[in-house]
């Protein structure tokens, strides 16, 4: 994309770094080596942020903030995780992204943080996500809100981030179709499936910053079912 002249914006909504829920002695090498060479991965290709979600705590945050100063070129994101001790937040709340002309502020939020995490403090991720949208809204363009909750919220994330305009969940194996609708206006909403094996592509053409964006992915996806 890159050598065509684009410049593409690329997101992790979460969920990305361990392939299980059960860390343990056994595959704890493993698991750690798969996490690190994705990390390697996205240091080469570029990632302009990261959500902390459940996977990404299951080793505890010791190692975690050993991965953000290891990969310090990746934006590791969370607006509602604070240190218990500090209670300072331990991660970036947001990135702001500038592409020519245009400014994309990223937020990142997680409400499935594991029980047996003592050491932090987990914020209403709602209350926080709409208090940075606040913040951020007349500051930035475009507000992506990128989100690690379980499979039920993710049709109500719309309401409840209303003032965003892209949100990207993880916590589902669920995968957003195009052919979908999205509500009109906006936000749209996607889900990527399972473990980064599938990408979500948005191609976002903006004529007028001040105008509604527009999906239309169903509709397109209407007319090639007819073509056919």
């Amino acid at each position: 994309m890159r050598e065509n002249g684009e410049n593409p914006i690329i997101l992790d909504a979460g969920d990305m770094f361990f392939s299980t829920t059960s860390i343990n002695n056994n595959n704890i090498k493993s698991e750690k080596h798969r996490c690190e060479t994705m990390l390697d991965g996205y240091e080469k290709i570029g990632c302009d942020g990261l959500n902390i979600g459940k996977y990404e705590l299951l080793t505890g945050v010791s190692y975690l903030k050993s991965l953000r100063d290891k990969y310090p070129k990746i934006p590791f994101l969370s607006a509602n995780i604070r240190d218990k001790n500090t209670n300072k937040l331990i991660f970036s709340p947001y990135e702001i992204i500038q592409r020519e002309n245009v400014s994309i502020g990223v937020i990142g939020l997680t409400n499935m943080v594991p029980d047996t995490m003592k050491s932090i403090i987990v914020d209403d991720y709602i209350k926080t996500g709409k208090n940075l949208i606040k913040k951020l809204k007349n500051d930035v363009d475009i507000i992506i809100m990128l989100v690690n909750s379980d499979r039920g919220t993710h049709n109500s994330q719309p309401k409840n981030f209303e003032n965003a305009d892209f949100i990207f969940v993880s916590g589902s194996t669920n995968r957003t179709s195009p052919s979908m609708p999205q509500k009109d206006g906006g936000p749209f909403l996607y889900s990527n499936g399972k473990q980064g094996k599938y990408l979500t592509v948005i191609d976002l053409e903006l004529k007028n910053n001040s105008s509604p964006i527009v999906d239309i992915s169903s509709h397109e996806q209407k007319v090639k079912q007819l073509d056919n």
